[in-house]
C-alpha cells in the first residue's frame, strides 16, 4: 500500500476543521488502496503560534521526515486567494526529493501557477481527479 502524505491550509482554521479534512481525505485514499501517513496533525497545528522555535524546529523535521518516508505528496490547494506557505515548502521539499506531487486546486485558480506546474507531476480540480491519477499512476 502506498504511503501518502497530505498537505492542506491549517492557518485560520479550527484544529476541528483541519482534522475532519484529514480524516475525510484518509478515509478516500484508504478507499482507493492508500494509506495516508501523517494522519495526526495535531502537534502541526498546535505548534503554528504558541509553541517555541524549538518545538517548531521538532514538529517541521518530524513533517519533513515523514514526507521523505512516504511514496507521493498529495496537497489541497483549493482555497482562492489563500497563502499556502507551509504546503508549498512541502511541495518544493517532495520535488527535491523526487516524489510525486498531485494537487488539487478546486476553483481557486492556484493551478495557473508556473511554479506549481513545474514543481508538481499532476495539478487538477478536485480529490476525486486526483485520486483517479493516483490510483492509475501509484497502485
Amino acid at each position: 500500500m502506498a504511503g501518502v502524505y497530505f498537505a492542506s491550509a491549517m492557518e485560520n482554521l479550527s484544529l476541528d476543521e483541519v482534522e475532519a479534512n484529514y480524516v475525510k481525505v484518509a478515509n478516500l485514499l484508504e478507499s482507493r488502496g492508500f494509506q495516508i501517513t501523517n494522519l495526526n496533525v495535531r502537534d502541526h497545528y498546535l505548534s503554528q503560534h504558541r509553541a517555541s522555535a524549538a518545538r517548531v524546529r521538532e514538529v517541521i523535521e518530524a513533517d519533513l521526515h515523514t514526507l521523505r518516508e512516504s511514496d507521493l505528496l498529495l496537497v489541497d490547494y483549493s482555497i482562492p486567494n489563500r497563502n499556502y506557505v507551509g504546503c508549498t515548502c512541502e511541495i518544493v521539499y517532495a520535488y527535491l526529493c523526487a516524489k510525486p506531487v498531485v494537487v488539487y486546486v478546486g476553483a481557486s485558480g492556484n493551478g495557473r501557477s508556473r511554479w506549481l506546474r513545474y514543481h508538481t507531476t499532476f495539478v487538477c480540480r478536485t480529490v476525486s481527479q486526483a485520486l483517479a491519477y493516483m490510483v492509475k499512476n501509484y497502485t
